[in-house]
């Protein structure tokens, strides 16, 4: 299982890398060419989406993950593949004629033209199928695959949008048909990789098995749109499209820290519906939960110490006061990560338990951002994301012990938690310069890593360090 994981997660990180990474350097040309009203527009686009993918997909994809590896048989597999696949075309088919029918209205709440609304719309609908399709080949554990669909995905996306933005001036709407031009390839390549697998058959019995696991995540997963999202909607409603622009920049930075986390949750989930039955199992994930908390959390402290430095860099002026935000963004972050570890409850088929998880967070964040960001701003929607995302953790790691056990202590994680926010805000209080800032990383970091990991964490990196070297 660690050999698997450590291949698969190796392709994960080149991918992101080479992808995300790129996107996130085109953020400069995002500051530099859109408004800040238009930053917020795109984020609000992003939320949409969101909202999308859980009511058109009923959560199916879910469902995908968790069954693929129980298939016996090429039959089995080209009936699971063309059910998901005709469900797919046809709740997204759906999806793109209501909001054809309401373009009028959605052009003007989204202050967009109808052309650029149209390709918005557009490219929901093309990046919900290509997602469906990506599910496809990270159950059937074909990393490389995965990657290179999501590599032609990004690169294309970025090439064009630097084209429509830099060279024919088309604002905003260059954006949405990069994208649109960018899921398209991504769906080819994807389809290219499993063509084989898909007839024109649909199975009622796969789809009510589907169905079954995946409809009770719905009220869950809208919950995890609603303590994911609600910070913005809220800071849209109420603040306006400018303040949404600032905070949406205090997100991507942020949400570079989600990058540790990409690689290994998109190879661990997968392993551990085939390996949970295994006795060393639970060891193993105990294992690589404290080495992947421990060297995220110095990457957390980094990006937090630095975040004045990075917003400087990146960005104009008027995104200034996005360094604020960003460190109650960052262990947001950093805790939802933490999540991946911990699957009892999805192994034991509680889908209801965990859905209702994610309503209790939920609710709580809506009341305390409709609350407090009136008065207190994006500094406000940051902390309560921040706490909501803490309950969902915690809630989720409680119920989960009680189903699959996993041997590991929070109490380091809850301590280096609080040092990281104390010493984060002492050094902007104080204005500290970089120089200082390089040593209190330093000892920050180490502090963590001392506390999170286990003498014999050393001893298994330091092993495979030499086995590679």
């Amino acid at each position: 299982m660690l050999k698997s994981l450590a291949r698969n997660s190796s392709i994960y990180y080149i991918s992101t890398i080479l992808t995300k990474g790129i996107s996130f350097f085109l953020l400069p040309l995002y500051t530099s060419v859109l408004s800040t009203n238009d930053y917020g527009i795109l984020n609000l686009i992003s939320i949409f989406s969101t909202v999308i993918l859980i009511l058109f997909t009923l959560q199916v994809g879910q469902g995908v993950g968790r069954f693929y590896g129980e298939l016996k048989s090429r039959d089995d597999l080209r009936i699971y593949t063309s059910t998901v696949a005709i469900f797919s075309l046809c709740s997204f088919g759906a999806y793109t004629i209501a909001s054809l029918l309401f373009l009028p209205q959605i052009a003007v709440y989204l202050n967009l033209g109808k052309t650029a609304a149209l390709f918005a719309i557009l490219s929901v609908t093309l990046n919900g199928l290509f997602y469906m399709s990506q599910n496809q080949l990270a159950g059937k554990l074909k990393p490389l695959q995965e990657v290179l669909a999501s590599m032609t995905y990004n690169l294309i996306t970025i090439s064009c949008t630097l084209y429509y933005l830099v060279v024919l001036d088309y604002g905003i709407l260059g954006v949405f048909l990069a994208q649109c031009l960018g899921a398209f390839f991504g769906i080819l390549v994807g389809y290219v990789f499993t063509f084989t697998d898909f007839s024109l058959y649909f199975s009622k019995n796969v789809f009510k098995t589907l169905i079954k696991y995946s409809l009770p995540l719905i009220p869950g997963a809208m919950s995890v749109f609603i303590y994911s999202f609600t910070d913005q909607i809220c800071i849209k409603e109420m603040l306006g499209l400018s303040s949404l622009g600032v905070y949406s920049v205090g997100s991507k930075i942020a949400s570079i820290l989600a990058f540790t986390g990409l690689g290994v949750s998109a190879a661990l989930t997968p392993l551990i519906y085939r390996h949970y039955s295994e006795d060393e199992t639970p060891e193993k994930i105990a294992l690589l939960f404290r080495i992947y908390s421990g060297f995220s959390f110095v990457l957390l402290v980094f990006l937090s110490f630095f975040a004045g430095q990075l917003i400087s860099l990146l960005t104009s002026s008027e995104y200034a006061e996005a360094t604020q935000i960003i460190p109650f963004l960052l262990l947001a972050i950093y805790l939802n990560g933490l999540t991946f570890f911990f699957p009892g409850l999805s192994l034991s088929k509680k889908t209801k338990r965990m859905s209702l998880i994610s309503i209790i967070a939920g609710l709580l964040n809506v009341i305390f951002n409709v609350i407090l960001i009136p008065s207190y701003g994006i500094f406000a929607a940051a902390v309560v994301t921040c706490i909501s995302y803490g309950i969902n953790f915690f809630l989720l790691y409680y119920f989960s012990q009680k189903e699959y056990f996993i041997n590991v202590s929070l109490i380091p994680h809850l301590i280096c938690s609080f040092l990281f926010l104390v010493a984060t805000y002492t050094l902007d209080y104080f204005d500290v310069n970089n120089f200082l800032r390089w040593i209190s990383f330093a000892i920050c970091s180490g502090v963590g890593i001392l506390f999170i990991l286990q003498k014999r964490d050393f001893s298994f990196i330091k092993k495979k360090l030499n086995s590679w070297f």
